[in-house]
């Protein structure tokens, strides 16, 4: 039987390191997509209205990888906090 729960707690801890780990790339993975979430539509042809005086922040909007950018934050955070949940079950709630 020690040799069953052996393997059980082997299993346990490949789990959460496996969801700690998927944890962190989706929310790594939402952070840095959050860098380019956000901008305006015309690119580079912003500058050259600036030069005479015009702004482009009334275009300011959400951009292609704004998209999965949160929902990819949200899956993180919350997996790593499923993941610690558990594991603080396990080790008695110390």
């Amino acid at each position: 039987m020690a040799h069953d729960e052996d393997t059980a707690d082997d299993k346990l801890n490949s789990f959460h390191l496996a969801l700690f780990l998927l944890g962190g790339a989706c929310t790594g993975t939402g952070l840095i997509s959050l860098l380019n979430a956000f901008g305006a539509p015309s690119g580079d042809m912003n500058t050259n209205f600036a030069e005479i005086g015009a702004s482009a922040l009334d275009n300011i909007g959400p951009m292609g990888s704004f998209d999965y950018a949160i929902p990819m934050l949200v899956t993180g955070v919350l997996t790593l906090v499923f993941a610690n949940a558990v594991a603080w079950r396990q080790t008695g709630r110390y």
